[in-house]
């Protein structure tokens, strides 16, 4: 970047002078609260008065790609790319929808919190897992065992593909939103990966199951002979984080310029999973995970008759809740052919008494 934007007196260069600060106090030695804050409070003054000057932003942005401090590349990527912020504070969410170059508190979103299942950066490819030490979160492999119970098939005894399996204690962001959600134990996901549940008689074929598992043993089932390397994958752990989720731009009445600001909010939503909630360096949005809860990736207008067909409400009062959204890319890239996410609807009446295994498996 060259020299003299860097000493720019305008907005841009007294924001790079007070990030430069910033960053030397955080390497040298903290200079006390009260400067801190007094600075800090009149840099972010600058900052929403930039955000709203399209040149400005232009210049931020370049700050953010091309500074040659990582301290002030982070500084600058916060006001022009907003992290979304966690999601144990709908006051901060709230500022962070009406951010200028965010902007979409003026849509009927109503956020809803999720348990994003992030994958690491790889599968696990050590034979067998530790359970005493480790998460029992993981996507695909082979899941952990309980008492009396096989690996499901299909009731033409074709094995079920293992999924997700997903450690749901110490979840309190999730329960204030879902009360009724399981508290403890692991859930777990199977398939076959053919069935696309758009049929009623396609819940006689016992294609997928939901386990709710309250003990696990200390040991894993084992991989039945006849489940090939098809539907059968190395165990590829993930870490559960609560996240925000907004509906599908296809289930609000909102024109094209809105729809845009609403896709590019999601992708700031991944990208903030990415970077450890915006106070590390930017690795690029996690294209797709699995997510428990929360607003899925497809519209759930198309499907809202189909759901009252298949899984009738049980009261006026009852509806249907996303349980599960599998993609099928990234750990899955393969299994669910060009269908693009498989989703486990269940009934919050269902929910409320932890009957998972009422739930009804869509590939969309």
């Amino acid at each position: 970047m060259p020299e003299e934007q860097r000493t720019d007196p305008s907005a841009v260069g007294e924001l790079m002078d007070g990030w430069r600060k910033l960053a030397a106090w955080q390497r040298e030695g903290h200079p006390g609260w009260r400067r801190w804050n007094t600075l800090v409070d009149k840099l972010n003054r600058i900052a929403e008065n930039a955000i709203t000057d399209p040149a400005r932003v232009t210049a931020l942005r370049q700050v953010a790609a091309e500074d040659p401090d990582p301290s002030v590349r982070l500084y600058a990527r916060q006001w022009v790319t907003p992290y979304v912020p966690r999601p144990d504070s709908a006051v901060d969410l709230a500022r962070w929808m009406n951010h200028p170059l965010v902007d979409i508190a003026s849509m009927d979103l109503r956020p809803r919190v999720a348990l994003a299942l992030v994958p690491d950066d790889g599968p696990d490819d050590s034979p067998d897992a530790d359970l005493t030490e480790s998460s029992l979160t993981w996507l695909r492999g082979t899941p952990v065992a309980a008492a009396d119970l096989a690996w499901p098939r299909r009731a033409d005894d074709i094995a079920l593909a293992h999924l997700v399996q997903a450690e749901i204690g110490n979840q309190p962001l999730l329960r204030d939103r879902y009360p009724r959600f399981p508290d403890a134990g692991v859930l777990q996901f199977f398939h076959d990966l053919e069935t696309s549940g758009h049929d009623l008689e396609d819940g006689k074929a016992g294609a997928w199951q939901i386990r709710l598992l309250d003990e696990p043993a200390a040991t894993l089932l084992r991989r039945p002979d006849d489940l090939g390397d098809d539907a059968f994958g190395e165990r590829w752990p993930a870490e559960a984080t609560p996240t925000w989720t907004f509906p599908s731009s296809s289930d609000l009445d909102i024109d094209g310029a809105a729809a845009d600001r609403l896709d590019i909010a999601n992708e700031r939503v991944r990208e903030t999973l990415h970077t450890g909630w915006g106070i590390s360096e930017k690795r690029g949005p996690i294209p797709t995970y699995p997510l428990i809860l929360g607003h899925g990736a497809e519209p759930a207008r198309d499907i809202a008759d189909l759901l009252r067909e298949v899984r009738p409400p049980r009261s006026a009062e009852d509806h249907h809740v996303l349980l599960l959204s599998v993609p099928g890319e990234g750990p899955f890239d393969g299994w669910l052919g060009d269908s693009g996410n498989l989703e486990f609807w269940i009934r919050d009446s269902d929910l409320r008494r932890n009957a998972v295994d009422e739930a009804w498996a869509l590939l969309r």
